[in-house]
């Protein structure tokens, strides 16, 4: 059997207006459910039934986030099935048709077996739970954390959150913080895939601000220094403990503090990435990054959830989808370490309250890590370990290569381009959209005609840890660390190349 599941749209300023849908081609449905995610009050939601049962929808929203959304679907015969849809706002209908089979009499789904926990995981915990505090699979003291800062606001004003969830922060108590550090540590260690979900937490001891709320503030942008949290990350990623990073942030800490450009995917967009821009709630991501965020979604053990109030982000699935399946045992799951709480602890296999520079800590010494680079690093390329032009595996639209070399030149003067599917359009960013336009621009009052993504490199800014950059008038950065990752040949693809690139191999190439 046949059933459609999709959704219906409508713009609305900066919002949509949409519903969800079901349709069969035999009158078999008797009631349709879906569940929103966590920061809708209202979570349960049951669709109508439209067109005399062959047809049920729900009830309109109003809202800028996209997610999953698990549907509930009971038969005439009574067995109940569960279908996924993914919302979508890019065009006014979005739907897929699923092959629904039926499940023979008396057959079951078989749970998969707890192969990586420590121990057996508790179900998902109810709110009221103190366990929340603790997390899933935390069996050791269960001494409450310490209110630190006490508010009855919600977490963010810009996003729905339950009624028990307030901004107030919490610290856990001395020898809790020994035990979950502990814990996390073997988890660490059992763990196959471990990816870094952060937010803009982890930057407020850099003097970066936040959109959630909290007792911290900051003013600081790309002159930011990285915290001893970004430091300490970089430190477990060599030595195997971390393998992949999806960034909501865009600031270029991590990178700054020595962590590998090709294990960071920048979801929301960076002010680092000329081909990249930070992401408006408008736009759309780049198109390499978000099959990149599904892929960590399928695949991570383990998740370390830090600085974000998991408010209802498409690429919060990451933690989310994870955590999911620890249920069955066929992931470890997401570990939070947060100062607030957040809708997702109830699903957390360890819950840790506490300033994540002073967790990671802690948690290196129980791993052993005593050498810790606190230095940014300068990529410098005179008296370093890099120059300005560098041979590099890339070929001249800036595409890994195995057969080609070429010259990226990148002193001040050399004449660049963005490379094929940069995300200008994307990104939404007023002062860049005439870039890749296909009419004549307006931003404040001034016309500005189509732009190919051409300019050239005007400076280099060793404060801002960056080369600013003239792309058809506008100003953009490129972070130094480019440099380095692509002299060995890191990155898939690279934000710019030479307007006229040189090829060690394989002929005379064609510039612009």
């Amino acid at each position: 059997m046949q059933i459609e599941v999709g959704n219906l749209c409508t713009k609305r300023g900066e919002s949509y207006e949409w519903l969800v849908f079901l349709t069969a081609p035999e009158r078999c449905i008797t009631s349709a459910s879906m569940k929103l995610h966590p920061t809708f009050k209202q979570q349960l939601v049951h669709l109508k039934q439209r067109e005399g049962g062959k047809k049920f929808e729900s009830q309109r929203f109003l809202g800028w986030g996209t997610f999953r959304i698990p549907v509930s679907v009971e038969l005439e015969d009574g067995t109940c099935v569960e279908l996924e849809h993914e919302l979508s706002f890019a065009r006014s209908k979005t739907s897929s048709v699923v092959d629904v089979q039926l499940p023979e009499s008396g057959e079951k789904a078989e749970c998969g077996q707890h192969e990586l926990s420590l121990q057996p995981l508790r179900p998902t915990l109810d709110p009221s739970d103190s366990q929340i505090f603790f997390g899933r699979g935390f069996h050791g003291e269960l001494k409450l954390p310490q209110k630190a800062w006490v508010s009855n606001k919600k977490p963010r004003d810009d996003h729905d959150a339950p009624d028990w969830l307030t901004a107030t922060e919490f610290v856990d108590q001395e020898s809790v913080l020994s035990e979950k550090c502990a814990h996390l540590a073997k988890l660490l260690k059992r763990s196959r895939k471990t990816v870094i979900y952060s937010g803009a937490g982890i930057s407020v001891a850099a003097g970066i601000g936040q959109a959630a709320r909290g007792r911290a503030a900051g003013g600081k942008s790309t002159d930011a220094l990285p915290t001893f949290t970004h430091y300490a990350l970089g430190a477990l990623s060599e030595h195997g403990l971390i393998h992949e990073w999806v960034q909501q942030n865009h600031d270029g800490l991590p990178q700054k503090a020595g962590f590998p450009q090709e294990q960071i995917n920048e979801i929301h967009g960076s002010w680092y990435d000329p081909s990249n821009p930070v992401v408006k709630y408008s736009g759309s991501l780049k198109d390499d990054t978000f099959p990149r965020m599904i892929k960590s979604a399928e695949t991570a053990d383990l998740v370390l959830v830090l600085g974000t109030s998991l408010g209802g982000l498409n690429a919060d699935r990451v933690a989310t989808d994870t955590a999911r399946r620890s249920l069955d045992g066929r992931a470890l799951g997401s570990v939070i370490i947060n100062l607030q709480q957040t809708e997702q602890d109830v699903n957390a296999t360890l819950r840790v309250f506490g300033k994540t520079d002073d967790v990671f800590r802690r948690l290196l010494r129980e791993l052993g890590i005593t050498k810790v680079n606190q230095t940014p690093k300068t990529f410098g390329w005179t008296g370093g370990d890099l120059c300005s032009r560098v041979l590099v595996p890339y070929d001249k639209d800036g595409r890994r290569s195995s057969t080609v070399r070429t010259w990226l030149d990148l002193r001040p003067g050399a004449k660049v381009k963005l490379t094929p599917g940069h995300n200008i359009q994307g990104a939404q960013q007023p002062a860049y959209m005439h870039i890749g336009a296909s009419s004549p621009d307006v931003y404040y009052g001034r016309v500005r005609q189509p732009g190919q993504g051409i300019g050239s490199v005007t400076s280099r800014d060793d404060r801002v840890c960056g080369l600013h950059l003239n792309i058809d008038g506008a100003h953009m950065l490129l972070g130094l660390w480019w440099l380095e990752a692509a002299s060995r040949g890191g990155p898939a693809q690279l934000p710019v190349v030479n307007v006229h690139p040189v090829v060690e191999a394989g002929g005379e190439v064609d510039g612009v």
